[in-house]
């Protein structure tokens, strides 16, 4: 899945250099920025903060590293029965508290909105 909330980058000397700068620029204004969740089709469940607390990658690297939909979005990942996890391998004993952390985090989340993600 192709982060959807940006143009591609900006490699090649055509066009005008201003915008190509400004482009550049937007990973640090991205994680400055939080997403209004709606619909959850265009944000990204791992890279995107959605919720409060911040990006579900940075603040759980070694969940995000187990699991096996690394590129999918909060709608991918979300049903009304619940989050659709898979992971890579079995959990081991040592890692079982760290992903009741992670679940506790996402129990914030109330569900999805018939409307458009959009920047908050």
């Amino acid at each position: 899945m192709k982060d959807l909330w940006i143009t591609k980058m900006v490699t090649s000397t055509y066009g005008s250099s201003h915008w190509r700068a400004i482009r550049n620029l937007w990973p640090k204004l991205r994680g400055n920025c939080s997403i209004k969740l709606g619909n959850g089709r265009k944000t990204s469940f791992w890279k995107d903060r959605w919720l409060e607390q911040g990006s579900l990658k940075t603040l759980f690297p070694d969940i995000f590293t187990l699991n096996q939909q690394q590129r999918a979005t909060v709608a991918e990942m979300w049903s009304n029965q619940g989050w659709n996890m898979s992971f890579r391998r079995p959990l081991n004993d040592w890692e079982i508290q760290r992903l009741v952390e992670f679940y506790k985090v996402l129990g914030q989340f109330k569900g999805t909105i018939d409307a458009q993600d959009s920047l908050g």
